[in-house]
């Protein structure tokens, strides 16, 4: 399942959309799919409807959709 996040505390000017979490392997610091860090707290989302609702990172659908396609592809031979 995916976990969708987005910065806990935005600008006015910084997006509101959910970004795949790609890797959370240093403390403190996300990564998400598309490449983006969040260096602060995060938003993690509690249900996929939101994330759609709120609008997700086209980046981060993008690379989430090829991913599952390779694990497709290695369950499939």
């Amino acid at each position: 399942m995916t976990r969708w996040i987005r910065a806990l505390i935005r600008t006015d000017d910084a997006p509101a959309e959910w970004h795949a979490l790609g890797g959370d392997k240093e403390f403190g610091i996300a990564d998400a799919l598309c490449g983006e860090r969040f260096p602060a707290a995060v938003e993690v989302a509690p249900n996929d409807e939101r994330t759609t609702r709120d609008g997700r990172c086209a980046g981060c659908e993008t690379a989430l959709s090829a991913r599952e396609q390779r694990t497709m592809d290695v369950v499939h031979r």
